[in-house]
């Protein structure tokens, strides 16, 4: 028997065996999706069409198209209206919704959209998403997808900047990795960008990233999915060792100024809500204008990846090939949670109570 892994796969079993044997053994799914996954497929796509093309308007169209429908399940699905889908704590940004944004939520669901609004995030916060009604989750869902679909637009518009700024010549994308040893295993992938960047000799092999915090700095040079990418590229693009990433971070920067009507005074980053300034032995009171200028932050994290470390990545995909076809699936506790103590892992309640709650079982294609 022969296996084909994946970078997910492979990081899956390294996390927690069982959870890769619950998952691509027994294919089980959780019934209610995440949207980091299929956020990250939209930036993808419109940031392989900008690098391609360096056509900003058709890089948003093709983000728009991606982000309002992708296949799931094999059916096209309309990302908007989703009930089996959940949002992270900090999608949700009302600073960033436009105008059009909330027409287009009143459109929807009517006049009262905003109070409706205001009830599903608290009784989120007291019951949970998985208890709201129907319409709580839509409205919730729906208001989540526009705040991620303005901040696409600011995270493209700062890949539009990072690759004009440093991207000499596009040499590849989605470049195919397939790497097959004796027995016929393999270890594939795609990386998504080869480029002949600026200021460094051999070409870099990139990841594109979406985050919602920073990467640390040398995440380039213990990546065993960049390590694996130049082992497989390298020979191809002039025997490199450069990778990286490139991270769009989702958490935007407002860059709220406000600005005091009577005095010209600029109040930022205070809380009064008149202007403090004081003018002949009186405070001002002025009312503000303010103004957003939104930014997305990004980091470019390049490094030549160490031969040493490279092999060492080669040869653990070797080890949990041996131990797959050994059906060695131990379950790993130190994996059950993060941040804080917080439950992220699906397969939780089926380890410890033998629960299928909140699982289903989906065809294998």
């Amino acid at each position: 028997m022969s296996i084909r892994l994946s970078h997910s796969s492979s990081t899956r079993y390294t996390e927690c065996p069982k959870s890769y044997f619950y998952h691509y053994v027994k294919n089980y799914r959780p019934t209610v999706q995440s949207s980091p996954l299929l956020f990250g497929t939209a930036i993808d796509k419109a940031g392989e069409h900008y690098a391609l093309t360096r056509d900003f308007h058709e890089t948003l169209d093709v983000f728009a198209k991606s982000w309002k429908s992708q296949i799931i399940g094999g059916i096209e699905t309309d990302l908007r209206f989703l009930l089996n889908f959940t949002y992270g704590n900090r999608d949700l940004d009302f600073a960033l919704l436009k105008e059009s944004d909330w027409m287009e939520l009143r459109e929807h669901f009517g006049d009262q959209v905003e109070a409706e609004l205001d009830k599903a995030i608290d009784r989120k916060a007291t019951v949970g998403f998985k208890d709201l009604t129907d319409t709580e989750k839509k409205i919730f869902n729906f208001t989540n997808w526009l705040c991620l679909n303005r901040k696409g637009q600011y995270m493209l518009r700062e890949f539009k900047h990072i690759i004009d700024d440093n991207v000499e010549e596009v040499l590849g994308t989605q470049v195919k990795v397939d790497l097959e040893n004796e027995d016929d295993d393999a270890v594939v992938g795609f990386a998504d960008f080869v480029f002949k960047w600026k200021g460094i000799e051999k070409p870099v092999v990139f990841d594109l990233k979406t985050s919602g915090v920073d990467y640390d700095e040398d995440a380039v040079v213990k990546s065993p999915q960049l390590g694996l990418y130049v082992f497989s590229l390298s020979e191809k693009y002039d025997n490199t060792r450069n990778a990286g990433f490139i991270v769009l971070n989702k958490n935007i920067n407002l860059n709220k100024t406000k600005v005091c009507n009577d005095c010209g005074k600029d109040c930022s980053g205070q809380r009064y809500k008149t202007c403090d300034a004081v003018i002949g032995a009186k405070r001002c009171n002025g009312e503000f204008t303010e103004t957003f200028n939104p930014e997305a932050r990004s980091q470019v994290l390049v490094s030549a990846v160490s031969e040493v470390f490279v092999e060492r990545v080669v040869e653990n995909f070797t080890e949990i090939n041996k131990a797959i076809k050994a059906e060695v699936f131990p379950r790993c506790w130190s994996s059950c949670s993060k941040y804080n103590g917080a439950v992220i892992c699906s397969f939780h309640k089926l380890c410890t109570a033998n629960s299928m709650e909140g699982l289903e079982i989906k065809d294998k294609e």
